[in-house]
């Protein structure tokens, strides 16, 4: 991700960007941020590198965070982190109106 995206984000792995920024959860396998996430991350394996700003929990079964990184919230280790993850709802689509 390199720009900014508000709302929910699931995908098998997730890198956020020194550029990007997202506001709400972001749930994967592999999380990696060297962006912004204000909200809840779910990831079996999370890494906030040098540059990230992470303003909520973190729910994952391995994390590391760089010297550089700045977390705000709290963690907690959980060994099967994605079965802990709420479902993400699609958003629906609706058809344009037709001329």
């Amino acid at each position: 991700i390199y720009g900014k995206v508000e709302g929910n984000i699931r995908a098998s792995i997730i890198t956020i960007c020194a550029s990007g920024a997202v506001k709400g959860e972001v749930i994967g396998e592999t999380v990696v941020v060297m962006g912004i996430v204000d909200g809840r991350i779910h990831g079996e394996k999370v890494q906030l590198l040098a540059g990230a700003t992470v303003r909520g929990d973190i729910v994952h079964g391995a994390l590391g965070i760089d010297t550089a990184a700045s977390f705000e919230g709290a963690s907690r280790r959980n060994p099967n982190a994605m079965a802990a993850a709420p479902a993400v709802k699609a958003a629906s689509a609706t058809p344009p109106d037709r001329i």
